[in-house]
């Protein structure tokens, strides 16, 4: 196997960042999906123009640059405008990644993809690897990190996969209950197990 790519999913404040940036220390190429989704809307591209066809003024800066909140706020609560956002930006996206993985030298390539489901894993996707918490801990963490409500956690983590529909797509799971140096550990370990399946 001459390039092993695996996508990095989890659900919000499972530890998908602290894992990313131990792979990426560890040698590995690592396609961040939630920053290819800002570049394709960048202004002037081709997706900027496309969403500023659909929603016009309203989700723009004053700057022309994409105003993310007040786009958010059309989607949230409209079906069919969150339905056509997709429309423009997902093919995008996927263009994108492959693009940036068929250009990559390294033989490893971690793509972090925060909201993995069956629909959007692509062929091109070798293994899935499932950066695995339980909900209570999840949630600690989540209204920790962003210094939010229980309420406001419950809705963030209702909106998401459950934890039972990732594990059921993952072909690889490491688990974060423990500490970080815990977690730095099982990430090298699962990196020489990357390593070993390309040397095959």
């Amino acid at each position: 196997m001459s390039k092993l790519v695996v996508v990095l999913t989890g659900g919000v404040a499972s530890g998908k960042t602290q894992v990313s940036n131990r792979m990426a220390e560890l040698g590995c190429a690592v396609i961040d999906a939630d920053q290819v989704a800002r570049d394709v809307v960048v202004k002037g591209t081709a997706g900027w123009q496309a969403v500023y066809e659909r929603f016009g003024d309203t989700v723009l800066h004053e700057n022309g640059e994409l105003n993310r909140r007040a786009l958010r706020k059309v989607v949230f609560n409209d079906a069919d405008a969150l339905a056509d956002l997709n429309a423009i930006t997902h093919p995008r996206i996927t263009k994108m990644i492959k693009s940036d993985i068929e250009q990559c030298d390294n033989n490893l390539v971690v793509v972090v993809v925060p909201l993995l489901t069956e629909d959007n894993r692509h062929e091109y996707f070798d293994r899935v690897l499932v950066v695995d918490v339980c909900e209570q801990t999840q949630r600690q963490r989540l209204q920790k990190r962003d210094q939010i409500s229980k309420e406001l956690s419950e809705k963030m983590l209702a909106s998401q996969i459950n934890r039972h529909q990732r594990l059921i797509i993952a072909d690889d799971v490491i688990s974060n209950q423990g500490t970080l140096q815990a977690l730095n550990k099982s990430v090298e370990l699962m990196h020489g197990f990357y390593m070993n399946l390309i040397s095959r």
